[in-house]
């Protein structure tokens, strides 16, 4: 089986620069690729644009778990209240798929944390959290479908990352309510594509719902972006999901050479 390919855009919090040469090299990607936008903050005439093109489209809850948001978003249906439009009009526009958030296993402080720690405690919480917002949205968007969301693969950090295979367990409530699981996969600092795409076909073949996996990458800076974009073809080739998404297109900080804008792995991946 061939993974769906996709792309992640920009990943960088705040106004990300749609310009022109943005546009230009998604809208390349061979017709049927995805592309994963984070929603608030990716303006609806991108994600027309990308359908209109040949590429649906994914987003992901984007919302910081900081400041004044961290009483504000306890309950989910507040937190709802604040993205609601924006994710109506994603997928007014064409967008068809909802991650809902980011890592919710993860927090690392001052560096957007993702919920854990501060909105829920385990995985058991997360599940009550995520089901309120994924009920909630398909009861009033109810031709979308929904992704449990990628994890921060790995194992216990006290204060920072509860294990992943854990924590999914305990959250098992709202794998029953989304459509579709998210794994992220990430090597090359000890570990191959290959032991990555063994890691998420095994993952795939027990799992009770259709996988996406909606962030992968080689995370070693030493690795030239091209021999990252020859990587991510394979990984394509072999995985066993349903769908997958090249963590990333472009950010303003990387640090660990991931980002493929105005690259030769942008020009690798691009070559039919």
């Amino acid at each position: 089986m061939v993974a769906k390919p996709g792309l992640h855009s920009w990943a960088d919090p705040g106004d990300w620069p749609y310009d022109p040469l943005t546009m230009s090299d998604l809208k390349a990607l061979p017709a049927g690729w995805w592309v994963k936008v984070l929603v608030p903050g990716t303006p609806p005439w991108v994600i027309r644009e990308l359908v209109q093109s040949g590429h649906p489209v994914m987003i992901r809850i984007f919302v910081k778990f900081e400041g004044d948001n961290v009483n504000r978003y306890k309950n989910p249906i507040d937190l709802l209240k604040d993205v609601y439009l924006p994710i109506k009009q994603a997928v007014d526009a064409g967008a068809s798929v909802i991650e809902i958030l980011n890592e919710p296993n993860l927090h690392i402080a001052g560096s957007n944390p993702e919920g854990y720690g501060l909105m829920w405690n385990s995985g058991r919480d997360f599940a009550e959290y995520g089901a309120a917002i994924d009920v909630t949205l398909k009861n009033s968007l109810p031709n979308i479908k929904t992704i449990f969301p990628g994890l921060s693969p790995g194992f216990d950090i006290p204060g920072v990352r509860m294990n992943d295979v854990r924590f999914r367990n305990e959250a098992w409530r709202l794998t029953e309510y989304a459509d579709y699981i998210g794994v992220h996969a990430y090597w090359g600092n000890g570990s191959s594509v290959y032991t990555a795409i063994n890691d998420v076909n095994a993952f795939v073949r027990t799992a009770t719902k259709p996988v996406w996996v909606t962030e992968f990458s080689n995370v070693n800076p030493h690795i030239s972006r091209a021999d990252k974009a020859k990587e991510y073809k394979e990984f394509f080739r072999l995985c066993e999901a349903d769908a997958a998404f090249i963590y990333l297109y472009a950010a303003t900080v990387d640090p660990r050479g991931e980002a493929l804008r105005n690259t030769d792995g942008m020009k690798v991946l691009l070559e039919r």
